[in-house]
């Protein structure tokens, strides 16, 4: 049987971010944007971009026909997270990554970010859960170029370690 979709929440609220990097880098975007879709590509800016949000960051550039994503950068803390390195890899090259790239392929063509809450599927740390901010950039006339995902892990989902002596 296989798992349910994951219930995307495009009417994104700081307040529902579990983190207050995310929430930065969200406020970034919205004014990046301004009365545009979504920010340009040159809005993705290391020395821009919030500076906390950096280790959790993934940035991803989106291919068309086929539909593809190749991991342009992966944070430090999510390769610590996640167990492995996306970086210089398509996303589809790593078991269970089937729900998390349709979400994103939703991202592309509608051009709407996303916030969604799911269990790590893709790595061998998948004893843990997660919540993804999802967010398109592209320059007008272009669609949807890069996204850029925040995560927050959650607390206390680590398993119960047991010692014996």
């Amino acid at each position: 049987m296989s798992k349910p979709l994951v219930k995307l929440q495009t009417e994104i609220h700081r307040d529902a971010l579990r983190q207050d990097y995310a929430g930065d880098l969200f406020t970034y975007w919205c004014e990046a944007r301004g009365p545009a879709v979504m920010p340009p590509l040159s809005a993705i800016d290391p020395v821009r971009l919030p500076r906390a949000c950096l280790p959790y960051i993934s940035v991803l550039d989106v291919e068309r026909s086929p539909f593809r994503l190749r991991a342009r950068l992966t944070g430090s803390a999510l390769v610590d997270q996640f167990g492995l390195n996306q970086t210089g890899h398509y996303l589809d090259e790593f078991p269970g990554m089937t729900a998390q790239i349709e979400r994103m392929e939703w991202c592309v063509r509608e051009q709407c970010p996303y916030l969604a809450e799911d269990e790590l599927t893709f790595g061998p740390n998948d004893y843990k859960r997660y919540q993804v901010l999802v967010l398109p950039f592209g320059d007008p006339g272009c669609g949807v170029q890069r996204l850029v995902g925040t995560f927050c892990f959650m607390e206390g989902f680590d398993p119960v370690r047991t010692w014996t002596t």
